[in-house]
């Protein structure tokens, strides 16, 4: 059977690109720098003017608390559970120093803890409990007592700034820092505690892997990002080695990554050029990742899942986004797809992939069919453009799925219809 290239065309047209579900629930009036999601319907977001805003009914309604701290910006919140939460930044006009709030109503009511105890302001915080965490930025303290008191860590190291820290269990924690050297060369470190904090360890030192965004799914099994763009770090022995994975050549800078189990995991970031908000996925432990655009002209700075399919991403400058299905990709309508065509379609034999003349230095063409078992994978290294022959002429009847990966990000997936 045959089938016209202009029918095809016609097709391809009206079906459209994938696209992923996140939507806007909340547009703030001041930006918007983090969030933490302690439920599938509660999330809290912080940002400029020491604002913290919050939701309980899944981003429906919004409701925001101003803090003393009128001045400042929080950079990071930790909630070790729904009741309890800290806030930490530090001014962002004048003399900079830190500043702490913490909530123990749910975010009903914020109450400064500190401010000044850091001469510049708190990049990151993390609890292990309810009355012991850690805020890091140029300086480093512990709380024993739930912020009633600090206590200054000093590091076996001389660092600039910490950029990204990360308990996986209670003893067991990593942070990252970075020490300008000249215009040329930064040193950049992993550090690790093995006794809650009170002594660590530099683990990993590196000229040119800024690690900025660490998780780990336990003691050993760890991801971060960082090092420029589109890098993607992976750890198996507790952070002594790190394998770096560059897994786009598009101008995209990283700036969080999730893991919600060992296989599905989540990267938030921006595109310089345009700009724009992105999210990746993985299904498979970071071999592949599927891109999810976001309806953001800005940057995605922090992402938060409480459950698997719930998420929550803070960006666009003053936005919240929300995903209710992990942002599962679907078929938009009427939309132009330039980027590879299909022909014959629907077909009795192989099916033809035409590109354009594109260049990637890897891509990955899948057939799945609608049950998502994958019933051909094929990779190719240095590619130009041109045709693909897909071998479905033995295929049953039915509806296959055709998604290409450039550059082992999520590109495009196109119905293919098999006919008798």
């Amino acid at each position: 059977m045959k089938t016209s290239f202009c029918s095809v065309l016609f097709y391809l047209l009206i079906t459209g690109p994938a696209y992923s579900q996140w939507a806007s629930v909340l547009t703030a009036d001041h930006p918007v720098l983090t969030c933490y999601a302690t439920g599938r319907d509660t999330c809290f977001g912080a940002g400029l003017e020491g604002k913290i805003y919050r939701t309980e009914n899944g981003g429906i309604s919004w409701d925001t608390v101003s803090t003393i701290f009128n001045t400042s910006w929080f950079k990071d919140l930790s909630f070790p559970d729904k009741d309890i939460g800290y806030a930490c930044g530090g001014t962002a006009f004048g003399n900079h120093t830190s500043i702490v709030s913490k909530t123990i109503d749910g975010g009903d009511t914020w109450d400064s803890l500190t401010s000044g105890l850091c001469g510049y302001e708190f990049n990151c915080t993390h609890f292990v409990n309810d009355s012991v965490g850690f805020f890091a930025g140029e300086c480093f303290y512990k709380t024993f007592n739930g912020g009633q008191s600090f206590i200054p860590i000093i590091l076996p190291f001389t660092y600039g700034k910490i950029l990204g820290l990360f308990f996986s269990s209670e003893n067991v924690g990593y942070l990252t820092t970075t020490l300008y050297i000249n215009a040329s060369l930064s040193v950049f470190r992993v550090a690790k505690t093995t006794n809650q904090g009170q002594n660590w360890q530099s683990v990993y030192i590196d000229s040119s892997k800024g690690i900025t965004s660490l998780y780990f799914l336990n003691d050993t099994l760890g991801y971060a990002t960082g090092g420029g763009f589109g890098t993607v770090y992976k750890t198996t022995d507790g952070g002594f080695n790190w394998a770096a994975d560059l897994i786009t050549t598009d101008s995209i800078l990283f700036r969080d990554i999730k893991f919600i189990t060992s296989d599905i995991g989540y990267i938030a970031g921006y595109k310089i050029a345009p700009y724009s908000g992105y999210v990746l996925k993985t299904t498979d432990g970071g071999i592949t990742w599927t891109q999810q655009l976001v309806s953001s002209n800005n940057g995605i700075f922090t992402i938060s899942f409480p459950t698997p399919d719930t998420g929550y991403a803070a960006g666009g400058l003053n936005e919240i986004f929300k995903t209710t299905d992990g942002g599962i990709l679907s078929h938009g309508e009427n939309e132009n797809v330039n980027y590879f065509l299909l022909y014959p379609n629907p077909s009795d034999e192989n099916v033809d992939i035409y590109f354009d003349n594109t260049h990637h230095s890897s891509l990955q063409v899948q057939l799945t069919d609608v049950t998502g078992k994958v019933v051909f994978c094929k990779k190719y290294k240095d590619f130009h453009g041109g045709k693909i022959n897909l071998p479905t002429a033995l295929l049953p009847a039915g509806m296959y799925y055709v998604s290409v990966f450039s550059d082992k990000i999520f590109s495009e997936a196109k119905k293919i219809i098999k006919v008798k």
